[in-house]
């Protein structure tokens, strides 16, 4: 019976979703159907909302979100992405080479919007060689989500921190060898029956540059000064182990102040570069999870599938990937089913939960409700079953390679 609330608690929160509601919404209202089902007071209830929404963790996360956007919405308006990028065009001549390079350096600075970006140049890149819209299409959204695994400015990275109680880095340092597998698996799409042919940079950026004037060292300069605000934001949180907020803080106030914004165009910034949807998403997140606590929901879930005989592992790799295809979102599936999952374990086994994070990743790579797959389908007019049956088997390695972690 207790499992039958708690599975109608899912189940709510997975129909809100699909009917477009805020997951931080959904996840809010799928707490307080929790507490009610479990019996807890609604003095309790908004005690345990209260509290999570003011502690130090919350704060710090949504600031570090927070600076995240502001950072990409100030790099969107330099066009320093863009000028990375067709330097990178300029300087690499194969074809081959150049068509993972967008997405990947899109995929720095997560949001949907990117993979639309990249998508143009990617067929821009690719020319006239024949090449199968799906293929190119795979191409621009498997090389996009390379990053997911080990680069902390991703939002589930940083919940999943949050949600694990442990630093990120040392999390970071088990997800790893999973972006190198996806950069290495994602290299057949580039080279598999496809022809090296050099060819002329301005040929290859005829759509977004017409200049004949630039040199090697122009594309160098802006290759440079486009990629150091993240280089110095992943080496002041690596290297001197300064937390994810105050890195983006430290890189990103003088990018702030070179804006040389009035007091009247704040405001005007704010709004602009903060999408307060993700804060939201951040918040519901985070009382999901002390809800379930508090409740004692998550104990009686352990013990329901410790009576079942079902693994730990089994769920650490059924669980994430069913909520991440059914929603398409990585938070998702860091929101429901890590709290979950570390409830079952005596203290955090971070193999186990690096294997549910790619597990995770497999299941939103081949989701529908994928926002940057239906936007990639789209670009290329490519059809979205047969680029998920090309992604499939990576992705089963993928989740095999976090398997045999655990059993190391």
């Amino acid at each position: 019976m207790e499992l039958l609330k708690l599975g109608l608690v899912f189940v709510v929160i997975l129909l809100l979703i699909k009917k477009k509601i805020n997951l931080g919404v959904s996840m809010m209202i799928g707490s307080a159907l929790m507490a009610f089902l479990f019996k807890m007071s609604v003095g309790e209830t908004i005690k345990t909302f209260f509290i999570t929404m003011v502690s130090t963790s919350t704060i710090q996360t949504a600031l570090a979100l927070m600076l995240i956007m502001m950072l990409e919405y100030i790099m969107r308006q330099k066009n320093m992405l863009e000028k990375m990028v067709l330097s990178l065009n300029h300087l690499i001549r194969d074809y081959r080479m150049v068509m993972p390079v967008p997405p990947m350096f899109m995929g720095l600075l997560p949001s949907a919007g990117g993979a639309l970006f990249s998508a143009s140049m990617v067929s821009n890149a690719c020319g006239d060689h024949k090449m199968t819209a799906e293929r190119k299409g795979v191409i621009n959204f498997w090389f996009r989500h390379v990053w997911e695994c080990v680069l902390p400015l991703y939002p589930s990275l940083i919940i999943a921190s949050e949600v694990m109680g442990v630093p990120m880095n040392q999390f970071i340092k088990k997800t790893y060898p999973f972006t190198i597998m996806a950069v290495v698996l994602g290299i057949p799409y580039l080279l598999y029956e496809m022809k090296k042919e050099n060819r002329e940079a301005a040929n290859l950026t005829q759509q977004t540059d017409t200049s004949e004037t630039r040199n090697k060292n122009q594309d160098i300069k802006d290759l440079i000064l486009g990629i150091f605000p993240i280089l110095m934001i992943l080496a002041a949180f690596f290297l001197l182990n300064l937390s994810l907020w105050f890195s983006l803080f430290l890189v990103i106030l003088p990018m702030v102040f070179s804006m040389n914004l009035s007091m009247k165009e704040i405001p005007r910034f704010l709004q602009a570069s903060v999408s307060y949807k993700i804060i939201l998403i951040l918040i519901g997140i985070m009382i999901f999870k002390d809800i379930l606590e508090v409740s004692g929901a998550v104990n009686i879930l352990v013990d329901q599938m410790v009576g079942w005989g079902i693994s730990i592992v089994t769920l650490s790799i059924l669980l994430p990937f069913a909520i991440g295809f059914f929603t398409g979102i990585s938070q998702a599936f860091v929101a429901i089913a890590f709290p979950i999952l570390i409830g079952m374990m005596p203290e955090v086994n971070l193999s186990l939960m690096a294997l549910a994070h790619v597990s995770g990743f497999a299941g939103i790579m081949v989701s529908p409700m994928h926002l940057c797959l239906v936007l990639t389908a789209d670009f290329f007019n490519a059809q979205m079953g047969k680029m998920i049956a090309m992604m499939f088997p990576a992705l089963l390695m993928m989740i095999g390679a976090g398997w045999m972690l655990v059993q190391l």
